[in-house]
């Protein structure tokens, strides 16, 4: 093993990095002893999805055979800094495994760190730098950014050889990288179950925030792109951060769709991207290196979609180096048989009977009682649609704007059988009714757009991110 750590001194007699040097190993190499991680995305609300992980893994013989004093736990993950939400850990058989505590975690870390930094200095780690790294895996955010920021740029009145050795240790892009992520980051540890089953499956579970697409009045795409999906026109695009992705041999990722939506797409996007060399190159050359560049970036992901309950996304051994961002993209939208469908035909029989009645409107002004009763028969059938109890809180923000027109379809229903009432001229009468009669036309031409749009994507397949 590379970071043979039992062959190294401790920095100081209250500082064993014996543990620490297994942990850096275990988390710089995922692919030598993680096999396969399986991780199902299900969404509480439109505000927290639950994330279930599954983890199968062997302990490499070299540690194994080791006394569980040098290596008491087991990195699982590395998570963001803040308080996690329904968490829950357990083994293969469902038996509740037992979380180091916010303490323990630091120390650990702040072990793993001075493993490393030790061999960078070729010795002792002056007490101002491993402060500042201790401070750095704190659990608060705020004091490790602090922290890691004085690592970057050192104070101006400390001793030369401090500010030496942090120059030698942020030069180091490994070290620079793993330090970033335990200052953003907390590792998920638990307690080593001896070595008797090498081979272990461990199972955790936990609610995250669902990211905001941002800024919509400084984004006036992103407000496009979010009017459209709710008005059925397009798939609402979620962004999942999967870290997990770039730290296993095989990677599964699930997304299951809340109830009444459908996934019409989804992706699964290592985080990089092959950027081709096009100078000195004529125009056709170019042309062809960026469509080959195109062809490998696609190769790189996995993808799947069409009309799904549920995406599965899975990509080999991806390779990733500490700091990578893997993310999952998928698009949501209602289905038509939930929802759309009746929303289309009751628009329809609305601006149906307003197109008809414009053609015959002398005749049915002399018969306002049995015009105006068919023509409030619209407002009952969409109480039937615009209340659905139980339904998903993302599947009702996904269907607001198509409710928004079939509540403006009803309403020039009801308008046109005022106007009947009202006794107006022929002409103020015609054209009260023109403008009724285009409006519910125009609400029903866009919810027939959200019953065929957006397109299924059916023949995509999982690329397996080759």
């Amino acid at each position: 093993m590379s970071d043979n750590v039992e062959e190294r001194a401790p920095a100081s007699p209250s500082v064993d990095c014996r543990e620490g040097g297994v942990v850096l190993w275990l988390l710089r190499n995922p692919h030598k002893w993680v096999h396969r991680r399986v991780e199902t995305f299900t969404f509480v609300d439109d505000r927290w999805a639950r994330r279930r992980i599954s983890l199968d893994c062997t302990i490499p013989a070299e540690i194994a055979e080791q006394d569980v004093s040098v290596l008491g736990c087991i990195p699982l993950a590395l998570l963001a800094k803040r308080t996690l939400r329904g968490f829950d850990l357990r083994d293969a058989s469902g038996r509740a495994l037992s979380l180091l505590t916010t303490e323990e975690n630091s120390d650990i870390a702040y072990r793993t760190l001075m493993s490393r930094a030790e061999a960078l200095c070729g010795g002792r780690v002056e007490d101002g730098v491993s402060d500042d790294l201790r401070d750095t895996v704190g659990s608060a955010y705020w004091p490790s950014a602090r922290a890691l920021g004085r690592m970057y740029e050192a104070p101006a009145d400390e001793p030369h050889q401090v500010t030496a050795q942090r120059r030698v240790l942020m030069g180091d892009p490994d070290f620079e990288s793993i330090l970033t992520e335990l200052a953003d980051n907390f590792m998920l540890l638990t307690p080593r179950l001896g070595t008797r089953n090498p081979r272990q499956i461990f199972k955790y579970s936990y609610e995250e925030p669902l990211r905001p697409e941002g800024d919509l009045l400084r984004r006036p795409l992103v407000l496009l792109r979010l009017a459209g999906a709710r008005l059925g026109l397009a798939g609402a695009r979620l962004v999942l951060p999967v870290p997990a992705a770039r730290s296993a041999l095989s990677f599964h990722c699930e997304i299951e769709a809340p109830l009444g939506l459908e996934i019409t797409k989804a992706r699964l996007d290592r985080g990089v991207s092959f950027t081709p060399k096009l100078g000195g190159l004529g125009r056709r050359e170019k042309r062809a290196r960026r469509r080959d560049a195109k062809a490998l970036n696609r190769s790189l992901e996995a993808r799947d979609g069409g009309g799904l309950a549920r995406a599965h996304l899975q990509m080999p051994r991806t390779d990733l180096e500490i700091g990578r961002r893997p993310k999952a993209f998928v698009w949501l939208r209602s289905r038509r048989a939930g929802f759309l469908r009746p929303a289309l035909v009751t628009c329809l029989l609305t601006s149906t009977l307003l197109v008809a009645g414009h053609e015959r409107l002398t005749a049915i002004s002399l018969e306002v009682e049995a015009a105006s009763t068919l023509m409030l028969l619209v407002p009952g059938l969409l109480a039937a649609y615009l209340s659905r109890p139980g339904e998903h809180v993302m599947a009702s923000a996904a269907l607001l704007g198509v409710r928004l027109m079939l509540i403006t379809s009803g309403l020039c229903a009801i308008a046109a059988a005022a106007l009947l009432s009202a006794k107006l001229s022929p002409a103020d009468l015609s054209h009260a009714w023109t403008l009724l009669r285009n409006v519910s036309v125009a609400a029903t031409v866009v919810v027939l757009a959200a019953n065929l749009l957006p397109i299924r994507h059916s023949r995509w397949v999982n690329a397996g991110g080759r």
